[in-house]
């Protein structure tokens, strides 16, 4: 014996085989639609009457415990996954969104992405930020990142990358109001200190890394020849200041002999932390 659908009040339910309809105490429209596609919706006060599309605020119910709802509220298609439980909307394909039409995010539309019919666009409103919450964040190929009219590139390959900027003339590191790094094709600007925190990391010059400056865990090691047979040449006066090693005075005079790189032996003369003589050793 097939069993009834009964339908409540503001209900849509599909009938499956063997269903047959119990209206309970509805009054029904004495004529039907002269059409097809329409459907017979109750009132609240269980007057029923055909539709030919469903009226705003209308459930279209899902699940065993009616779950889960569609329906238009008058101004948008509301899809409700939880009116029972905590379910989730879950798309087994593909969704496409036509240009500039978004997915808006959080209670008051802070962000939205959308393609403006050239490319993908992220954004976020006034005083509110972008925030990738992941371990990695992946470049799949090179990537152009644009501020204002300028350009940052990111390139790179298997074995190789770049982060180049493309279109400014000088690049700018502030942290709050202090300018920390200064860049251009000239020169580098550093405005905090600059510290290799481990031994044996090397400051290197030179198109070739040809000479370096690091700390070796005992002493401070200027090497002018990481690279070919240079020298160090110090331009101006050299004032070595605080105790000579030899016996704990301060300002005594030293003499010493140094190899000028070719060969030839000078000998240079110290007093009170100041080079006072430069001779050449006969």
């Amino acid at each position: 014996m097939p069993k009834p659908l009964t339908l409540a009040s503001g209900q849509i339910r599909q009938l499956q085989s063997g269903d047959t309809l119990d209206f309970g105490s509805w009054t029904l429209p004495s004529t039907g639609p002269t059409a097809a596609g329409h459907w017979l919706i109750s009132s609240a006060s269980g007057v029923a009457t055909w539709y030919s599309t469903v009226p705003d605020n209308v459930l279209l119910k899902f699940g065993t415990g009616s779950d889960a709802s569609i329906y238009y509220d008058g101004a948008k298609l509301v899809v409700s996954p939880a009116d029972v439980g905590t379910g989730e909307v879950y798309v087994n394909g593909d969704i496409w969104l036509d240009n500039n039409k978004k997915l808006e995010l959080g209670a008051n539309k802070r962000g939205a992405i959308y393609h403006d019919g050239t490319q993908p666009v992220i954004t976020a409103g006034a005083d509110y930020n972008v925030i990738l919450l992941s371990s990695n964040f992946r470049i799949s190929n090179n990537w152009n990142m644009q501020w204002g009219s300028n350009n940052v590139r990111i390139e790179g390959n298997s074995s190789t990358g770049k982060f180049r900027f493309v279109s400014p003339t000088y690049i700018d590191f502030y942290i709050g109001s202090a300018e920390k790094i200064y860049v251009c094709a000239t020169e580098v600007r550093i405005g905090t200190n600059l510290s290799l925190n481990a031994d044996n990391r090397k400051l290197f010059f030179g198109v070739d890394d040809d000479a370096s400056i690091y700390y070796d865990g005992t002493d401070l090691i200027v090497d002018p020849k990481e690279a070919g047979s240079g020298i160090v040449d110090i331009q101006g006066t050299l004032q070595t200041d605080g105790y000579n090693s030899s016996d704990g005075s301060a300002g005594i005079s030293c003499s010493f002999n140094v190899d000028d790189g070719t060969g030839t032996l000078n000998t240079l003369t110290f007093k009170n932390g100041l080079l006072t003589n430069v001779a050449a050793v006969l």
